[in-house]
């Protein structure tokens, strides 16, 4: 699913994160995986939830997006929150010139063809989080969603490349905090999220919550399912020294 960041596509992130502690909860099983007081790359940061929360753990973090307007954005809660170890790069990552402890890849890009650009860029880790495989439970835009950017491909494709990894799977809930129904019916047209074929105000009349909070009196509840694989550079580094050491002397005719 490709987001167009705009006001109001960042609004309804934020209110799904602060509402559902998605992010809270991720951070708590990411932060193992981290040297303390490391460096980290978020790719496809979109609007930096999560390197918000890194950052009050590592030492820097570098939010990365193609998008200017949701940079701009990110820009400016940097400076209202007074960060001072948060910077932002309006860039292709397949371009982008650095290295940090860890690359993040949080439900971006096809982790298993371009993890060697990836890799490149960290001194340490690249971790990725991938969604489930299942189509149980999806949402209309993820039935349309690339199966080279879930668990299963993502694994297969890095087994086949001789690279080693850990995946955990997990579920949480990350559902979207509404409005109004005007607010949750624009929700549902943007990122597409009934069934192919349903109408939208049945499918909102079958899945909305009604809720107490007076901001958000209605709710449209959703269980993410995810990967999250941690890729160690060393260990990476090796097998894919080899491979290239492989294919060279093949080219070469050598045995």
């Amino acid at each position: 699913m490709v987001i167009t960041w705009n006001a109001r596509s960042i609004r309804w992130f934020q209110a799904a994160s602060q509402y559902t502690g998605f992010h809270e909860n991720l951070l708590r099983c990411l932060l193992p995986a981290l040297p303390v007081g490391g460096t980290l790359c978020d790719l496809g940061c979109g609007a930096a939830m999560m390197d918000f929360l890194l950052a009050d753990h590592l030492g820097a973090v570098t939010c990365v997006d193609w998008d200017r307007q949701v940079l701009r954005s990110v820009e400016e809660r940097i400076v209202r929150d007074g960060r001072t170890n948060m910077d932002t790069r309006c860039e292709n990552v397949h371009h982008l010139a650095g290295r940090w402890d860890t690359v993040l890849l949080l439900f971006y890009g096809r982790v298993g063809e371009h993890i060697e650009d990836y890799l490149r860029l960290c001194r340490k880790n690249v971790i990725a989080v991938v969604r489930g495989g299942s189509l149980d439970n999806l949402g209309w835009g993820e039935y349309r969603s690339p199966q080279s950017r879930t668990i299963d491909h993502t694994a297969t494709v890095l087994a086949d490349k001789g690279i080693p990894f850990q995946v955990v799977q997990c579920t949480m809930e990350y559902g979207q905090p509404l409005e109004s129904w005007e607010d949750a019916t624009a929700y549902i047209h943007t990122y597409r999220k009934c069934p192919p074929g349903a109408c939208v105000q049945e499918y909102l009349k079958r899945s909305l919550v009604s809720t107490s909070d007076r901001k958000y009196p209605l709710y449209l509840p959703y269980q993410k399912r995810f990967g999250i694989f941690t890729i160690s550079k060393q260990e990476a580094a090796g097998r894919l020294r080899a491979t290239r050491r492989s294919v060279y002397m093949a080219s070469s005719g050598i045995r």
